[in-house]
């Protein structure tokens, strides 16, 4: 039996933080009530994208973007891991609420013009590069809190071989390490043997209580230079076969 490569989507193996800003507005608009909506950059600020793009690190469940969306559009500029974490306290419940909106506003901008939408995703060389040789090596699965249906479709636009079986999301909820738990069921094997690759910090601690080995995918989202060496640093998806038993 192959050993397990389990690696997150977005920070790993595409830069999706266009489609996340865009999808944010429009769920945000849609959940409060606004009808204006936005379907591709040149309708975004331009200070927005700046802002979302270095405040994404601290989003981990989906729901968690209505905290950007609600900062762009009522504050604005940098915000802190203690203020995210007040709002995430404070507006709990709307969190919820956001959650499944979220998820449908993406699908229906994905179904309204699905190349545009795909468009919007950015693949990363340093995950794409070897990924087919890793296949011969691995049994690849995605655990991820993108939802199934969005990583589907760029897997086979990236032309990428992976059984829905081995596409773990997160759009109803469940954990990153529930997802590692699911594979340990599903194929009687330890958690020490399944090699995890992420470019969230947070994501990275979570599942390592699990046993897996984890890796930071250090061409991704995050860079926190007090925490980056709790975890092997990847410049390459490649280089985790040097970290394999012979």
């Amino acid at each position: 039996m192959k050993r397990v490569l389990a690696l997150d989507f977005d920070g790993v193996l595409c830069d999706t933080l266009d489609e996340c800003l865009i999808t944010s507005i429009n769920a945000y608009r849609k959940l409060s009530g606004n009808p204006a909506r936005v379907s591709s950059l040149l309708e975004v600020k331009p200070d927005w994208v700046k802002w979302f793009r270095k405040n994404r690190p601290f989003v981990k469940p989906a729901g968690e973007y209505w905290i950007m969306a609600y900062w762009l559009h009522e504050e604005g500029g940098r915000l802190s891991g203690a203020e995210f974490e007040k709002l995430k306290c404070k507006h709990a419940a709307t969190i919820e609420k956001f959650r499944p909106v979220f998820f449908e506003v993406r699908a229906e901008l994905r179904n309204k013009d699905e190349q545009s939408w795909i468009a919007l995703h950015k693949p990363f060389s340093q995950a794409m590069e070897g990924l087919a040789g890793l296949s011969e090596q691995f049994d690849i699965y995605f655990v991820s809190n993108k939802d199934r249906d969005s990583i589907g479709v760029l897997c086979r636009h990236l032309g990428l071989e992976i059984p829905d079986s081995r596409i773990l999301t997160g759009e109803k909820g469940k954990t990153k390490p529930e997802m590692i738990g699911e594979i340990v069921y599903e194929r009687g094997m330890k958690a020490q043997d399944i090699l995890f690759v992420d470019d969230q910090l947070d994501h990275l601690f979570d599942v390592a209580e699990t046993g897996a080995k984890c890796f930071w995918a250090s061409w991704g989202y995050e860079r926190d230079p007090k925490r980056e060496h709790s975890f092997t640093r990847l410049k390459a998806l490649r280089e985790v076969i040097s970290y394999t038993k012979s």
